[in-house]
């Protein structure tokens, strides 16, 4: 489980990631109940829905050889749960959108159906996966519709890696000291 927030360039905003990703093939099953919407809004041509107000589960993984990915949401058996799914490189993310960061998405399937979406090269970079969903609320046919359970699954070809640098230990923060006091 990756810790803190992403702070991106562009919009004012932030993604609060759940999972990193770090190799194919990735399974991950979860929720967007009790989770807050992070994106409302995609920009046009992205897939076939421009609105995802639903609560959401963001997905961070660092492509380091390009290669293709297939990305997949199902929903859980009998949840009733309208999953959206889309992929940013998280250049411009905040609620209002992701802007042009927004490579691909995916809403084709009704209420209870998966979505999925093949890239056929992503390059290298740092990128986001959305399980999100098209309805803000639930109906009074479909209560569960804008959140539930759901498995992702992440298969390709590209290589992944660890998005972040590790933070050094103490000791070695005392050794880098040690090295700019005798340079100074």
């Amino acid at each position: 489980m990756l810790v803190g927030v992403l702070a991106t360039s562009g919009y004012a905003g932030t993604i609060q990631p759940t999972h990193t990703i770090l190799s194919l093939n990735y399974s991950n099953t979860d929720t967007t109940v009790g989770k807050t919407s992070q994106i409302n809004t995609l920009p046009s041509g992205v897939s076939n829905f421009v609105t995802v107000p639903g609560d959401d589960v963001f997905y961070l993984f660092l492509v380091v050889n390009p290669g293709t990915l297939t990305f997949t949401a199902t929903p859980a058996v009998g949840s009733g749960f309208d999953v959206a799914l889309y992929l940013s490189n998280g250049n411009a993310i905040g609620n209002t959108g992701l802007g042009t960061g927004v490579f691909v998405g995916s809403d084709a399937g009704n209420e209870g159906d998966a979505d999925m979406f093949t890239i056929a090269k992503l390059n290298p970079g740092t990128s986001y996966d959305g399980v999100d969903s098209f309805y803000s609320t639930g109906s009074l046919n479909s209560p569960t519709r804008h959140q539930g359970e759901y498995t992702l699954t992440v298969t390709g070809t590209a290589a992944l890696g660890e998005p972040f640098a590790p933070v050094p230990e103490p000791s070695t923060w005392l050794t880098i000291g040690a090295v700019v006091v005798r340079l100074g």
